[in-house]
């Protein structure tokens, strides 16, 4: 049987014995739309909400947040149809200041910017990138009801109008994101940022779960998002939904509350798949090459969607191009990433130090996943981005093609033991199965 997986921009295809393959959860998406008639539609038609002319007066000062470069929302089709709204209502260029919502992200160069927002638009507005460290920047808001204290970008906090863009799909640690999330973490500070993500001790404390993918009830931390943006006074979101092809299924704009849940409940509703029972064998990509950036957020984001498709001692190959290594960020952060996966302690010693602060919790939440994930499955990368000696340092095992992968598993697993592929992991939402035989095959 062939099947295929994305890889760095392009796809792979090989071949899985029909007896192994157990199925490719794939979610049956829908065809692209026209994405600028079906954003248009939602922002002419707001939920929740007065429409943006209607919000803005002339001279009002306007904030824009938007996802940074490592999100594949189509900020260059949002964003020239949100301008127009707000010129209705007088609102000038000069007045109007868009904020690359990088969060705990590296800085976005002038190139990423133009192909983020369109090189038009990035040379007709002023367009900054947000600073998590930079405290004289930042507008205090007060507390959220679970005490994260809302420190926000001050040109977003000082705005009149504050709108935010993003996207509707299954996230590690928010369980969707989308909506409040591109001002948590997006344009937070980082204090703000830290005691935010610390909430996932409280979220999995008592759960047997490496992430909360898809998850929203009793989600401490997509609670606290909602609370947080709620207080720094978010207005109005522009959120998308998009299929495999990064084209527009459906997009949501108006109140940020009622776009998040109408979002979700559509993304539950296209996004699912099933699988008849855990796999031995699963390979798994994010499905982006944006999410490929590296071996941080593509393991981050493909492993919290395959929890419920593999079987306890089961084997993960994972399928990244991770272009930038092991962690996109630059210097001592990327340093500090590989020192704490080299030494990485049990996951609930993890829980432990974060709530002593000895590690910051914006990476001890992916550091749990991964050690969550590798004490109970064998991991391995198929990538051009990291050598074999770079993955065996951190525990992992390194894979030259789908070929040798599937034939190591077998081995491993068995000659009857069975496969899932789940080609775009970032936008599949499994939905629990039955707990059946959990124990892989001998």
């Amino acid at each position: 049987m062939k099947v295929s997986v994305p890889y760095g921009g392009r796809r792979i295809e090989f071949d899985i014995p029909k007896k192994n393959l157990l199925t490719v959860a794939s979610p049956k998406l829908r065809r692209t739309r026209n994405d600028l008639q079906t954003i248009w539609k939602a922002i002419a038609n707001p939920i929740g909400s007065k429409k943006l002319s209607e919000l803005a007066r002339p001279k009002s000062k306007v904030a824009i947040a938007i996802t940074d470069s490592t999100r594949p929302v189509p900020n260059h089709r949002i964003l020239p149809l949100v301008v127009e709204e707000l010129e209705k209502s007088g609102v000038k260029d000069e007045d109007i200041t868009v904020i690359i919502a990088t969060g705990m992200h590296r800085q976005n160069t002038k190139e990423e910017i133009e192909d983020n927002l369109g090189e038009k638009i990035a040379k007709r507005l002023k367009v900054i990138n947000h600073n998590p460290d930079d405290k004289a920047n930042m507008r205090d808001f007060g507390k959220t009801q679970l005490g994260t204290e809302v420190l926000v970008n001050k040109t977003f906090g000082d705005a009149d109008l504050k709108i935010a863009t993003g996207t509707i799909m299954p996230c590690m640690l928010s369980g969707w994101c989308g909506s409040g999330k591109t001002v948590m973490p997006g344009v937070s500070s980082r204090k703000s940022i830290e005691q935010n993500h610390a909430l996932f001790v409280k979220t999995l404390e008592n759960l047997d779960r490496g992430a909360m993918g898809g998850i929203v009830e009793n989600n401490f931390v997509r609670k606290d998002i909602d609370d947080f943006a709620t207080a720094a006074k978010l207005d109005f979101a522009v959120n998308v939904s998009l299929n495999e092809r990064k084209g527009v299924m459906c997009a949501f704009a108006g109140h940020p509350l009622d776009v998040h849940r109408q979002g979700v409940a559509f993304g539950k509703k296209v996004m699912k798949t099933t699988v008849p029972e855990r796999a031995d064998i699963v390979i798994a990509g994010p499905g982006f090459v944006a999410h490929e950036v590296s071996l941080y957020q593509s393991s981050s984001r493909t492993f919290a969607n395959i929890e419920n498709v593999i079987k306890e001692r089961g084997t993960i190959i994972l399928v990244s191009s991770c272009h930038r290594g092991l962690y996109e960020g630059i210097g001592k952060e990327v340093e500090f990433y590989r020192d704490w996966l080299i030494r990485l302690p049990k996951p609930k010693e993890i829980l432990e130090m974060t709530v002593r602060n000895e590690v910051p919790s914006f990476e001890s939440c992916i550091l749990y996943q991964f050690s969550w994930m590798k004490q109970r499955f064998s991991i391995k990368a198929l990538t051009k981005g990291m050598s074999e000696s770079e993955l065996e340092e951190i525990g992992m095992g390194y894979v030259s093609s789908p070929e040798e992968a599937i034939k190591e598993s077998l081995r491993t697993h068995g000659e009857s033991a069975k496969i899932a592929v789940v080609p775009y992991a970032s936008i599949t939402y499994v939905s629990p199965i039955p707990p059946a035989a959990v124990a892989s095959s001998p």
